[in-house]
């Protein structure tokens, strides 16, 4: 990870927007969790952040922050009939939604003037960029992934020029842009980005609660089993299949192990059709959606924590979920695909196996559960790790590179 400087030590007021419509702020999804760690992190070092969103959510809100639901204009354009006409409504009334943004945060600086501005690049949107244009005052843009490409892509598309037109205005226009990957970076630099003005923060964890004292959940399937542990929203790149393949292969080896994954989405009926194919009921537990406050007690029940990924040009992803295995010091075996061998140390901090490799990633956990010692090892080298990669220290960071101060850059 590229080194970044010092924070400001005085406190700030700091406009942090989220224009996308899919991520609640205060939801389950790891973007939500993204959103609530960093505001919360910002918070914590003493700056005071409001929160503009598309979507506020209903989950508990712990924040001390204000947040503020913005909606979007009435769009009165003519509606069509067909699958193709509903898209393009829909991609108009995320346009007005940005620019709903952009007026609220002008609207709310007048009221009480912000010192920077922080948004989460969404699809649609360059509110924050243009309003701290307006302003004066700088603007940093957190992008995760490249949202025109997914877009155009794996999903629909239809005002492709404007996204496209969009993209360009936000990765131009920021002071500073935070890519969480090398490979994020790579794309926001083919889009027009200057390369002095992007760094890379990858995903950070909260390590007061995700650590090794947590008491594990009980679970009843698991008792006196050796349990392989994953999280995630079982989605097709979370590669669930080769790790069942993995576990078939172990459970016809020793009965006594089980795999507890904790998670839900749209793989998850695929997923228990394999589990009774295969014969593995009883091996085999699927949580479903685990509250966030909950998830470290059932990280802590895994003796071994998987993320396996297949072979995926261009592997953009910053995963929570590995920090977290990290910081609760377990034991890890991940796929070395992408950020995930920039942050595992092969045998020393975890294991790295082939990605889709279904008897490599066997071999890895057989070889765990025989070594206590060195799965031991491994739990402790991975907490000290996660220390070192707090949403605390990447909050400072933002600020710095934000306002840096005299002589910095």
């Amino acid at each position: 990870m590229e080194a970044l400087p010092a924070s400001r030590g005085s406190a700030l007021r700091v406009g942090y927007i989220v224009a996308d419509r899919g991520i609640p702020v205060f939801g389950r999804k790891g973007a939500s969790i993204h959103v609530q760690a960093m505001v919360g992190a910002l918070s914590e070092i003493g700056h005071e952040v409001e929160i503009l969103a598309a979507v506020v959510g209903d989950s508990a809100n712990t924040l001390e922050a204000r947040c503020i639901e913005v909606p979007a204009h009435d769009d009165s354009s003519p509606r069509l009939d067909g699958d193709r006409s509903e898209q393009l409504a829909k991609e108009r009334r995320c346009l007005t939604l940005g620019e709903s943004m952009f007026q609220s945060i002008l609207d709310r600086h007048r009221e009480r003037a912000f010192d920077f501005l922080y948004e989460r690049y969404s699809l649609w949107s360059a509110a924050g960029v243009r309003a701290a244009r307006r302003l004066g005052i700088p603007c940093v843009v957190e992008v995760n992934a490249p949202l025109v490409f997914e877009q155009k892509n794996y999903r629909r598309l239809q005002l492709e020029a404007e996204a496209y037109r969009i993209e360009r205005e936000v990765f131009l226009g920021a002071d500073t842009l935070i890519a969480v990957s090398e490979v994020v970076k790579s794309y926001a630099l083919s889009r027009g980005a200057v390369e002095e003005r992007v760094f890379i923060a990858p995903n950070g964890v909260d390590t007061e609660r995700f650590r090794p004292e947590v008491p594990p959940v009980q679970l009843a399937p698991t008792e006196d089993r050796f349990v392989i542990g994953f999280v995630g929203s079982l989605k097709d790149w979370h590669d669930v299949g080769t790790l069942l393949d993995a576990v078939k292969t172990l459970v016809r080896e020793a009965p006594d192990y089980h795999l507890l994954i904790v998670g839900d989405g749209p793989l998850r009926r695929w997923i228990e059709g394999y589990i009774r194919g295969a014969g593995l009921e009883g091996h085999v537990t699927v949580t479903g959606w685990v509250s966030y406050e909950d998830m470290p007690g059932f990280v802590n029940r895994f003796d071994v924590a998987v993320a396996p990924y297949g072979r995926m040009q261009g592997f953009y992803f910053s995963p929570l979920k590995l920090y977290e295995y990290l910081a609760a010091g377990r034991a890890v075996i991940a796929s070395d695909v992408g950020q995930v061998g920039d942050v595992i140390a092969d045998g020393e901090s975890g294991v790295l196996v082939t990605p889709g490799d279904a008897e490599e990633l066997a071999a890895g956990i057989r070889e765990l559960r025989a070594d206590p010692q060195h799965r031991e090892g491994l739990g402790r080298a991975a907490r000290e790790f996660a220390l070192g990669r707090t949403w605390l220290r990447t909050a400072e960071n933002v600020v710095a590179l934000a306002l840096p101060q005299d002589g910095e850059t």
